[in-house]
């Protein structure tokens, strides 16, 4: 959550890179919160996090 909240632009995989997982474990646990949204369509989009 604090990646996003810094750059809301990231990737799945640049977040993986930080964490040290997969991308798509980074996926499985997006989807597993409520709060957190992705707004847009691809490199042109952003996270969202609703509060």
């Amino acid at each position: 959550m604090k990646l996003v909240t810094e750059n809301p632009k990231i990737s799945r995989k640049a977040i993986g890179e930080k964490l040290g997982i997969s991308y798509k474990t980074v996926g499985r646990k997006i989807s597993e919160m409520t709060n957190l949204s992705y707004v847009g369509r691809g490199s042109n989009g952003s996270w969202k996090v609703n509060k």
